[in-house]
């Protein structure tokens, strides 16, 4: 039992170590790239890969979260608060954080969809 929990331990470090790496690697290539040419670049070539580079480190800053939101709930110290929610509205509300995380992307459909009689649904206060 002792090895299979290591072997699964050792392949979630590798998956999140690649995870981790590759954001790092494509922003420490844009941010060289800026460097390394920085007279030689047109402005939008600079805004571009710094662009890049933004979208990079919030991805990464998601994922560390997230990892840090895991270990928090392993460790015991989170409770889960089960209150009824209507689900037509938590459908909308995720719906609007995604459009502002995610402006280009389109989203069809709406939470008319759902039937009326759809039942209320547990859920720990503003997350599912």
């Amino acid at each position: 039992m002792e090895s299979e929990t290591e072997k699964m331990r050792a392949n979630l470090l590798r998956a999140i170590s690649h995870d981790l790496r590759t954001p790092l690697t494509s922003i420490y290539g844009a941010c060289s790239t800026v460097i390394e040419n920085y007279d030689s670049l047109g402005r939008e070539q600079k805004l571009k890969l710094l662009g890049e580079v933004c979208e990079d480190a919030q991805w990464l800053n998601r994922m560390v979260e997230n990892l840090l939101s895991v270990t928090r709930i392993d460790s015991e110290k989170v409770s889960v608060k089960k209150t009824p929610t209507v689900l037509e509205e938590l459908i909308d509300t995720v719906l609007v954080k995604f459009k502002k995380t995610h402006p280009g992307v389109n989203i069809h459909g709406s939470c008319r969809m759902i039937s009326s009689s759809f039942p209320w649904t547990p859920c720990s206060s503003g997350r599912c």
